[in-house]
C-alpha cells in the first residue's frame, strides 16, 4: 500500500518540497543532519511539525534523489570554481574544504547525541 504525503508536493524545479512554504525536504534533511531537531525545524521555518516527520520520511525512502541533488549541488559548484581566476578559486576551495570538514564533524555529533536518545 503507497502511502501519500498530505504536506509534500514536486515543485516546478523537480524538487520536493513542504507545500506552500519552498522548504525543501533536502534542506529539512541537511539541517537534521546537523543537529537541529524536527521540532526546531518546524518552529523555525513555520511549517507543522508532521511535515518535518514526513521530509525526513521521504528523505529516507528516497536516498537516491537525495545524492542526486548532492551531485547536482556539486557540479554547480564546480562550474563555479572553474570560472574564477587561480588564486581566487585556490583560496575558495581551501574556504569550501574546511566548511565540509566542519558540516562532517557536525553530522558526527549529531548522530552520536542521538545515538540512544528517545524519539520525538
Amino acid at each position: 500500500m503507497a502511502l501519500a504525503f498530505r504536506h509534500l508536493i514536486t515543485a516546478s524545479d523537480g524538487d520536493t518540497e513542504i507545500a506552500g512554504k519552498g522548504l525543501r525536504v533536502y534542506t529539512v534533511l541537511g539541517l537534521y543532519e546537523m543537529g537541529d531537531s524536527p521540532e526546531y525545524i518546524a518552529e523555525e521555518y513555520d511549517v507543522p511539525i508532521a511535515a518535518v516527520h514526513e521530509a525526513l520520511a521521504y528523505a529516507a525512502d528516497h536516498p537516491d534523489e537525495m545524492g542526486a541533488i548532492t551531485e547536482a549541488d556539486l557540479a554547480a559548484e564546480r562550474r563555479m570554481l572553474d570560472a574564477m581566476p587561480e588564486h581566487i578559486r585556490r583560496l575558495t576551495e581551501e574556504s569550501i574544504r574546511e566548511g565540509e570538514e566542519a558540516r562532517q564533524e557536525a553530522i558526527r555529533r549529531a548522530k552520536e547525541a542521538r545515538r540512544g536518545a528517545p524519539v520525538s
